[in-house]
This record gives structure tokens, sequence and C-alpha cells, in this order.
């Protein structure tokens, strides 16, 4: 039956159908006031670019498949790589082959342009188990890190994973009387837009790593600045005029108010204070929009985990059945030596993993 299928790249008119396909698959694209001003943006507006393959039977679009462009350091080189969005097939359809001839002329696109590594990340186990055929766990995972405003969020989180957090409640109460580490060597400052100066603290931070996704103000600025990507609020660390750190704060409405998620958090190497002086202000900032869960995405064992368990941030990952999947091709050398690579020197977080 696959036979009857077709693979093609995306052209011109296909957006409707791609957009009811992946509004049927993620709650995230059911809820944009415009899906189509949401397409656009991500899609078509990523400074990296990305690539849309249909499956199409006649004139009907039944599957997409959805991989965004990247660049990322790995050991001491950076690396033409790809995160896989979305992969979707009408559940008419579903079993028929429709996801591997999509995926077949994918790969043909990726080796004809030298692409050497992938990655994704899902919690379906389905999914999870097929990957693990063809691809690799990465090495360090990326681990889901929660802080609850009140204990009805905590009690129904309980309830809901059954995972042992209600012995940390006192110590998430006491921890939200923030420190006052002492912050003067440097300012904070809330911005709209990210400016040059960015670039010289990601030369620094790709210097430093062994795995980071390559950035600048080029692309933060599409990525946190543009209200079709969502509601972000941003703080850079400046001294000496000097940009050496900055986060941003993610808010998403709920009926009963907000959930946030820390989307990214960078300093200088070796600039702990900074972190922390910048994830503090972040979490002050939730408390007084009356925010309910913060999640946070980092590296396990790296030092910003450390930070914010300062902070009443508990490791909620045992809940989660997220992972990492990865394809080191032709560059596994790469992938043997971050497995030996401290946490400290990878570099990944939930504002650059797209999971809807």
């Amino acid at each position: 039956m696959s036979a009857t299928f077709q693979a093609r790249f995306y052209q011109s008119g296909d957006d409707e159908a791609i957009i009811e396909l992946l509004k049927r698959e993620f709650s995230a694209w059911d809820r944009q006031e415009s899906p189509r001003d949401y397409l656009k943006w991500k899609h078509f507006e990523d400074p990296n670019g990305s690539i849309i393959v249909v499956a199409v039977i006649g004139e009907k679009i039944v599957g997409a498949d959805i991989t965004m462009l990247q660049k990322i350091k790995i050991g001491d080189s950076v690396y033409s790589s790809f995160f896989f969005s979305a992969t979707v097939t009408h559940p008419d359809y579903r079993r028929r082959g429709v996801s591997r001839i999509m995926g077949d002329l994918s790969q043909s696109y990726y080796g004809e342009h030298n692409f050497k590594y992938t990655y994704s990340n899902t919690e379906n186990p389905i999914v999870i188990k097929s990957n693990l055929k063809t691809h690799l766990l990465f090495p360090h995972k990326l681990i889901q890190m929660t802080r609850m405003n009140n204990t009805d969020h905590i009690y129904s989180l309980t309830k809901k994973y059954g995972f042992k957090v209600l012995s940390g409640i006192n110590k998430i109460n006491n921890l939200l009387k923030y420190e006052s580490e002492n912050t003067d060597e440097f300012d904070i400052i809330k911005i709209d837009k990210f400016d040059e100066n960015i670039n010289k603290l990601f030369e620094e931070a790709i210097l430093y790593h062994n795995y980071i996704v390559v950035k600048d103000s080029t692309y933060l600025n599409w990525r946190y600045c543009d209200p079709r990507g969502g509601q972000h609020i941003i703080h850079k660390a400046v001294q000496d005029g000097v940009t050496i750190g900055f986060i941003v704060l993610e808010l998403s409405k709920t009926h009963s108010g907000y959930n946030g998620t820390i989307a990214e958090l960078l300093a200088l190497p070796g600039r702990d204070d900074v972190a922390l002086g910048l994830l503090r202000t972040s979490c002050q900032l939730f408390n007084e929009v009356g925010g309910n869960v913060l999640n946070y995405g980092v590296i396990k064992g790296h030092p910003y985990q450390n930070i914010s368990k300062r902070f009443g941030f508990l490791d909620t990952s045992i809940a989660s059945k997220m992972e990492t999947i990865s394809r080191f091709k032709e560059i596994m050398n790469e992938y043997e030596k971050l497995k030996s690579t401290p946490s400290s020197k990878v570099y990944m977080n939930f504002g650059e993993v797209f999971l809807e």
C-alpha cells in the first residue's frame, strides 16, 4: 500500500493541510490564535531554516515531516545539524509506510548537504523504541527541574506522578525566601531585544563548551522577541558595559494564572554568581505575576541544576519519559568524547528544543 504514497518537499499552498495535521497531534498548534502566522514564524522565518517534507496520495496531504536546521559545536568542530520538530501522519493512513517515505526523502537531502548530526526530544515510548534501532540516547540527560508556588500544585503533581516530593515541601517553602547574595558587581536589566553584544557572550560560551547550539543576536531575536513565538520576559546581566549573561522566562496563560518555563539561562563560563542573580530575578518576577508551576530544562549535573535547587526547584524528570535521541553520522568519535565530557561543558535547554 505504501507505493500509493509519494513524498515531496513543501510547496506554496500546502500550509492549511500541514496545519490541520499539526493541530491533530499537538495541542500547542490548536491553541494558536493564528496557526498560519505561527507556521510562518517558526518554519519560514527561522534564520537557520527548516525543511518540510509532505506525503501525498493523489492531491491529498496525509503526512508532514519537519526539521529545523542548526549549527552545533560538538567537541572542537561546528557541524551542520538538524532537530526533528514534528512528524505527523493523518490517523487514516498510519501504519502504511507514510513516515518511512517522508524520512527517506529527508535523509537524502541531509546526505547531499553534509549534515553530520541529528537529534530530537520526545516522550513517546513508541518513537523512542523505533529510533533507538538507528540512533543513540544522547550521553547527557536533559532533565526537568520544577518549582511550585503553592501546595495545591505540589499535591496534584505528587498524586499524578507518584514521585516523592512531600518531604521537599518545607525545603521549597524555605527556599522561596530569596537569597540576598551581593550582585553589586553587575546590573540586571530587562530588555525587549538582543543587541550585538550578546554575540561576544556566545563566542566565549562556544569556546568553553563541548556541546552547544551556535546562536547570535539575529537568532535570539527571532526566537524570543517575536510575539508569535510566545510571551517571553528577558533579562541580561551587564558588567562594565559588557553582557555577561541572560535569562529568558516564558509565560503561558492558564485558567488559574500562569505557568512558566526558564527557556534559556546562560552566563559567562565560571560566573555562577551571574546565573544565580539572573534566576533569582526571573523567579521573583514569576511570583509577582502570580505564577504557579515553573519548569527549567538543564543537563543533569550541570552547575545550573544546583543553582536552581537553591530557589526551590526539584528534579521532576522521574515523572517524565522524555529522552534526547541523537545520531552522530560519521562523527562517532565525537559521541565517545561526549560520554566523558563533564556536564558543565554540555549546554542544552528547553528554549532550543521545540517539543511541539
